[in-house]
């Protein structure tokens, strides 16, 4: 095949896939498109880890189910984290004005009365999507008296839309991992809302991503050793097959083995460090010690029971309360980091595994822990 026929790399890594770049999802998709037409509920809650493809579903569904029934405007909350209230719903207030400007509606200093007029005048649904609600949970006071307050604020809107029909949705996408902090009213929020979890890919839809390469396909086993290696993580999965694919086009393969992805995964997670990072840095510092001492130990081939992980916690950072390490442990087995087959502990992805070992050195996690004993006592 001549290189020149080989199309550009048709794999994306770090940006919100859109259009046909978009693969799986379509359950999921379903319940965003019911949620908008029917009446029912006027908030959706989406969880799933960080890379988990939260950005890309927000941004299929404003580009898929945008019409002239519906204004679907999208806000990420990470840029708000500072913003009060008032000045978010502001925010909110300009950008629904901007995108109905043929209707006669204005500014108003309450939001309420904002959105008694937007029921009166507009003839469509105007839809919110906040995406990063987590970090506002985090920042979450839990006082009910906090006028300041995102969360506090959205709850006390979400009834009064609910109480006054008023035709406006919110749908909030939240880090799954957030729970350990969660403020009771967002708590509430989720309990108010329909909910969907973002899962890891399957197989079939790991298969029809990698069939984009059509110019220069993947083998049937390569495929299979991507999804061994990625789990089905959108973000490790792209990651690694663009480098994959880089790597192909320019040594003019006429195809991709299993043995080219195994050769280019220290390469990608290198590559695309930095996205793998957002991960590691939203994890508690208990965990981090726990996955980093766990990377290391199956890097030494070494059996990866938990009093092999004690051991080895004992032998490197001191001491850890037992308890600690328990409540870690099962953290991580809940949130899909890791799973324990018999009493052998595995990784259940070996490119974050890999990223760790080759990313993260034993002088951080050291200054985890102080910080760590520091918070303890």
């Amino acid at each position: 095949m001549n290189r020149n026929q080989i199309p550009d790399n048709p794999f994306i890594a770090g940006q919100p896939a859109r259009g046909s770049d978009f693969f799986g999802r379509e359950d999921d998709l379903l319940l965003i498109e019911q949620f908008i037409m029917q009446d029912e509920k006027d908030s959706f809650f989406i969880k799933g880890q960080r890379r988990s493809g939260k950005t890309s579903f927000l941004k299929r569904s404003q580009d898929k189910f945008k019409s002239e029934k519906n204004l679907i405007l999208y806000f990420n909350l990470q840029d708000k984290i500072s913003h009060t209230s008032v000045e978010i719903a502001q925010e909110i207030q300009e950008r629904i004005i901007r995108y109905t400007d043929k209707i006669n509606i204005s500014f108003n200093k309450d939001f309420k009365n904002f959105l008694k007029n937007l029921k009166n005048k507009v003839n469509r649904k105007v839809i919110l999507l906040f995406d990063e609600f987590d970090v506002m949970c985090k920042n979450s006071k839990n006082d009910e008296h906090s006028e300041h307050d995102f969360v506090n604020f959205i709850l006390d809107i979400i009834i009064y839309i609910s109480e006054n029909k008023i035709p406006v949705k919110l749908i909030f996408a939240a880090g799954s991992n957030y729970e350990s902090e969660i403020s009771k009213h967002c708590k509430k929020i989720e309990d108010l809302s329909i909910k969907v979890v973002l899962t890891p890919f399957e197989k079939g839809t790991v298969d029809k991503l990698l069939e984009t390469s059509r110019n220069l396909p993947f083998r049937e086993n390569a495929k299979e050793t991507i999804n061994e290696l990625t789990s089905g993580n959108p973000f490790f999965t792209q990651a690694l097959a663009y480098s994959v694919y880089d790597f192909a086009q320019s040594h003019k393969a006429q195809s991709i083995t299993p043995k080219m992805v195994k050769n280019r995964l220290n390469s990608a997670v290198r590559s695309f460090g930095s996205g793998v990072a957002v991960i590691w840095n939203d994890l508690e510092n208990t965990d981090k010690i726990i996955l980093y001492s766990l990377a290391n130990i199956i890097e030494k081939d070494q059996k990866s029971d938990l009093n092999v992980l004690k051991e080895y916690l004992t032998k490197n950072f001191m001491h850890i309360d037992d308890k600690f390490v328990n409540e870690s442990f099962l953290r991580l087995e809940k949130s899909g980091f890791i799973n324990q087959e018999k009493s052998k502990i595995n990784f259940k992805t070996e490119f974050f595994r890999k990223w760790i070992v080759l990313d993260i050195n034993k002088r951080e996690i050291r200054d985890i822990h102080t910080s760590l004993k520091k918070n303890i006592f």
